[in-house]
Order: C-alpha cells, then sequence, then structure tokens
C-alpha cells in the first residue's frame, strides 16, 4: 500500500469537522462549512479515483467501500432507537418503522411532498459518492468531450427535478458529487501544469491563494441556501464556485499546516485518517441522542445555565463520538468492515 498524504488526511479532517459543526443549525457556521466540507470530500475522492480496475472489479469495490458501511450503520441506527425509544416512553415500533424506510430511501434530509420521506441523515454521503463515482467509472468509456457534456447534463437534470420529487437512494446527490469527482479527477489530471505553475516564485503562490481566499469570502458572504444533501444551488454558477474556491482554499490550509504546525497536523490527519467511522458514530449520536432531554437533565441536576446549551451539546457530541470511535477502534470485525485493515492504516478509497 502506497504511504498516506497527510496534508490530504488534515483537509479531509478539516472537512469532517465541519460536517460535525454544520449540524449545529447555526447559520453563520453554516455559511462557512457548507461551501466546502462535502465538495472537500467529493473532490478527493475524484483526485484519487482509481479507474483502472474493470468495471466488476471497481464495483465490488464501491460497494464494500460505501455501501457495506452505510447499511452497518442504517441497522445500529435502527437497533439501537428501540431501547432508545422504549426509555423515553415514545411509540417505538413506530419510530421503528420510520428509520426503517429510511434507511432503504437513503435521503439526507427530510421531505414531506410529495409524499412524506424521513431522512436517514449524514450518510447520505456515502450515497450520493457511490453514485458519483459509479457513473464517473461508466463514462470513462466515452470520449473526453461527450463525456463532460453527459456531466453537466447528469449535474442539471439532479438540480432540476429534485423540487419535484427527491429519488431513492440520494440519486440526484449522486449527480451533484458527479460533478465534484470529475472536477478531482480533472485536478489530478492537470496537477504537473498547476506545480510547474506553483514554483515559478512565491508571488505567484501568494496571488493564486488571495483570488481564490478572496472568492471563497464571497461566496461565504452571499451564502443563501447551498445544501448537496438536497441538490440545491441557491445562487447558481456562483454556489459551485464558490464551493470549488473553498475546497481549494482548505486544501492549501492543509498544505501550509502540515508543514508548519505538527501538533495540530497530526490531530486533523488522525480524524481524516478515520472519517468514514468518525461519521457514521456522528449519525449515530445526530439521529439517536435526543440532546435537549439530555441537558435538561443536567440543568436541573448542576443547575445550568441555559446560555450554556450550545457548550454543553458540543462538549457532548465531542466526548460522545471521541469515545465511541475508541470502542470500536478495538475491535477488528467493526474496523474491517469500514474498511481499515489495521489500527493505524485505513483503506484507499480516497487515494
Amino acid at each position: 500500500m502506497k504511504p498516506r498524504v497527510q496534508w490530504i488526511d488534515v483537509a479531509k479532517g478539516t472537512a469532517m469537522l465541519g460536517i460535525i459543526a454544520g449540524h449545529l443549525a447555526n447559520p453563520r457556521i453554516c455559511s462557512i462549512v457548507f461551501t466546502f466540507h462535502v465538495p472537500l470530500f467529493y473532490f478527493v475522492s475524484g483526485y484519487f479515483l482509481d479507474l483502472n480496475l474493470n468495471m466488476s472489479d471497481f464495483l465490488k469495490k464501491k460497494v464494500r467501500a460505501l455501501l457495506v458501511p452505510y447499511l452497518f450503520t442504517c441497522v445500529l441506527v435502527c437497533a439501537l432507537s428501540v431501547p432508545l425509544n422504549m426509555l423515553q416512553g415514545n411509540d417505538w415500533k413506530k419510530l421503528l418503522g420510520e428509520w426503517m424506510f429510511a434507511s432503504v430511501y437513503g435521503a439526507g434530509n427530510t421531505f414531506t411532498e410529495p409524499f412524506f420521506i424521513p431522512q436517514i441523515g449524514a450518510v447520505w454521503f456515502l450515497l450520493a459518492l457511490f453514485w458519483g463515482e459509479i457513473v464517473m467509472r461508466l463514462l470513462m468509456q466515452v470520449k473526453k468531450g461527450t463525456r463532460i457534456c453527459l456531466v453537466l447534463v447528469i449535474f442539471g437534470l439532479s438540480i432540476w427535478s429534485a423540487p419535484y420529487i427527491w429519488l431513492p437512494f440520494s440519486v440526484q446527490a449522486g449527480g451533484c458529487a458527479l460533478l465534484f469527482v470529475y472536477l478531482g479527477h480533472l485536478g489530478r489530471q492537470i496537477q504537473p501544469h498547476i506545480s510547474r505553475l506553483l514554483a515559478v516564485s512565491p508571488e505567484v503562490n501568494f496571488v493564486l491563494g488571495l483570488f481564490f481566499v478572496a472568492n471563497w469570502i464571497g461566496a461565504v458572504r452571499r451564502y443563501e441556501g447551498f445544501y448537496l444533501a438536497r441538490a440545491i444551488f441557491s445562487n447558481g454558477v456562483l454556489d459551485l464556485w464558490g464551493a470549488v474556491c473553498g475546497t481549494i482554499v482548505v486544501l492549501i490550509f492543509a498544505k501550509i499546516l502540515s508543514e508548519k504546525s505538527a501538533c495540530v497536523a497530526n490531530g486533523l490527519a488522525f480524524v481524516g485518517r478515520y472519517s468514514l467511522l468518525i461519521l457514521c458514530v456522528h449519525v449515530l449520536e445526530l439521529n439517536l441522542l435526543p440532546w435537549e432531554k439530555i441537558f435538561g437533565v443536567f440543568q436541573e441536576w448542576f443547575k445550568l445555565s441555559g446560555d450554556m446549551f450550545v457548550s454543553f451539546v458540543v462538549t457532548g457530541k465531542v466526548i460522545f463520538i471521541f469515545a465511541l470511535c475508541c470502542v470500536a477502534m478495538q475491535i477488528p470485525q467493526v474496523m474491517t468492515l469500514f474498511g481499515y485493515r489495521k489500527r493505524g492504516v485505513t483503506n484507499d478509497k480516497n487515494r
């Protein structure tokens, strides 16, 4: 196995923390992290996508790397929902039915039209990435000009159809993922040219960096709703360009951080290496833990102020995710299921 690239793991770790922070539903935080977190994962996946495998082997690899963790996480959500809802006095049978339907449908958000679709949560990302990579591999069999047109057509149809009906298995989100996966693939192809450009002088690097930072800040400032989980681009092509710039800025940040601050970089790289496991544990926490009720109990016991709710939730999320990940890392069967061959070495699905 090839050695991992640390600064790529740092970028993925930053994006993973962005995903968790985005689920705090704070508008200011969302306007920042939504512009880069999921797009970065798609871009990196496309950059490291192995397109030399035949279609059969490629499909098997992606099922193993993406769908198996998705199904395992859904099974855990369904199973754990039963005792947790029983403890809370909820109708566990009804809620179990909703979780099972949500697992099969695979929607990242709840929909009420044209019929009720409960969300499964953040693991929609795995379904979308699966479709994006599979379609990308299929499109490699056509000419480059035709391929570009088909990527844009699929992307456009995904956005156009989303307001009318949300298809199962996050197919439309997969159409959006396809574009970023393809951009990552193109980035890999032009990487030698980029390296030569950056080698010209430090001034060139500074000007290019400033250009992308300025465009990313512009995307954050005009943010109105950019949700790949629902194929929503409120500002159209400006949101797309903002996501590209945000992704590039985070990649630049990760490269600099890896060179200048080993301690922080190592921590983020750890999160990046285990981002798949962390994502799925985060889904369990996000879907099953009633933080308002938990805070209410602690508030009564320790006389906590209501202003401490956000700090309490953030701390609780960090402790829960870290603790459960540590437990999972001690179980070889779980780590193998998530594609981690041995402790300290992860799978290569994004390499």
